[in-house]
């Protein structure tokens, strides 16, 4: 189970960084951005979120936030946090992670793990 997950970590790296158009040859494949700065929701709202959805398992708002990185959140946020989505299969929250609800709140959780992160100097809120 720890390898098939490892290898599926593999995989939506390389799918992330790399864009390859539907072909199999290499010199069809081109580099993507890095990282795109965009703001497309509420980061006190996903504070909110966080608390209410993430805290019990994650714990603080700070350990939580500070998970991941800038790009390591970014890359588990793709393709409407497909790849978040992934991590917490055969979880206690997978039910959670497929919801109509998550679909609305994966915006606003972003901006505030992103706005937090490991590699971020700021701090969040210190009430939870």
């Amino acid at each position: 189970m720890l390898l098939i997950k490892l290898l599926l970590g593999l995989f939506i790296f390389v799918s992330s960084v790399f864009s390859c158009d539907g072909e199999r040859s290499f010199e069809s494949c081109k580099l993507l951005p890095y990282y795109e700065e965009t703001t497309y929701g509420n980061i006190k709202q996903g504070h909110v979120i966080y608390k209410k959805e993430c805290r019990k398992c994650h714990g603080s708002s700070l350990e939580g936030a500070k998970m991941h990185t800038s790009h390591e959140w970014w890359l588990l946020f793709q393709d409407n946090a497909q790849n978040l989505v992934i991590k917490h299969h055969e979880t206690s929250v997978e039910e959670y992670f497929k919801s109509e609800k998550f679909r609305e709140h994966y915006r606003d959780l972003y901006e505030f793990l992103h706005e937090y992160c490991k590699d971020s100097p700021n701090l969040p809120p210190t009430t939870g």
